[in-house]
């Protein structure tokens, strides 16, 4: 199952899911959302793969990127004001 037709069809679920909960079916904007993956795994079972969360691994993997690009950035500015500043 294409991950866009899954996504689409979890979009769809949450926006009922939501207007049920303004109606006061669920206690939550959280729990119609968890609701409505629970549907849409239970609906379309080649679906879970693409909706499952993402393992704390690869997140971490993620985090470490951000960090290492922060940094590299900062280390390019401070060489272009340093450059910046000669002395006579």
């Amino acid at each position: 199952m294409p991950k866009k037709s899954c996504r689409t069809e979890l979009s769809r679920k949450i926006a009922i899911n939501m207007a049920e909960y303004k109606e006061g079916r669920y206690k939550s904007p959280a729990q119609a959302i968890a609701v409505a993956y629970s549907q849409v795994q239970k609906k379309r079972p080649a679906c879970k793969k693409s909706l499952k969360k993402k393992s704390k691994k690869s997140m971490k993997k993620k985090s470490m990127k951000k960090k290492s690009m922060k940094k590299s950035k900062k280390a390019k500015t401070k060489k272009r004001k340093s450059a910046g500043r000669r002395r006579i």
